[in-house]
C-alpha cells in the first residue's frame, strides 16, 4: 500500500538566455541549438546546447548562411520542395499541426536560400 505523506509540488523555474543573460517570457527557450561533436574533432564526443532569443540566433543563423556550399543549397532547396509539398497535403487533409510543423520548416530553408 501507498500512503502520501508529502504531496509533491510542481516545480517552477525561470529560463535564461545563455547569450544575454535576459530571462525568457515562458518556461522554454525560444531557441535550442545543439551541438554534437564526432569521432575526429577536437571535442571529440562532446556535446553542449545554448538556450537563446530568435534575435540571438539570427546572428549565428547568418554565419551558417554565408559558409554554406553550392552542394548543401541545392540539397535545401530539393528539401523545400519536398516540405512545400508536406505543407500542402497538410492544407488540403486540414491538419493543422502538421501545417505548423511544414510551414515553419519552409520558413527556415527559405531563410538559407534567400526566397521569401
Amino acid at each position: 500500500m501507498k500512503k502520501i505523506v508529502k504531496p509533491a509540488q510542481r516545480e517552477k523555474a525561470e529560463v535564461y538566455s545563455d547569450f544575454s543573460g535576459e530571462r525568457f517570457g515562458h518556461d522554454i527557450p525560444e531557441v535550442t541549438i545543439k551541438f554534437e561533436f564526432n569521432y575526429g574533432s577536437q571535442f571529440d564526443d562532446s556535446k553542449i546546447e545554448f538556450d537563446l532569443t530568435d534575435t540571438e540566433t539570427k546572428e549565428i543563423l547568418d554565419l551558417i548562411k554565408s559558409k554554406l556550399s553550392q552542394k548543401r543549397k541545392g540539397l535545401m532547396k530539393k528539401n523545400l520542395e519536398e516540405s512545400s509539398t508536406n505543407y500542402e497535403q497538410c492544407m488540403e487533409a486540414r491538419d493543422w499541426d502538421g501545417c505548423e510543423y511544414y510551414g515553419s520548416n519552409n520558413s527556415l530553408y527559405q531563410y538559407f536560400l534567400d526566397q521569401k
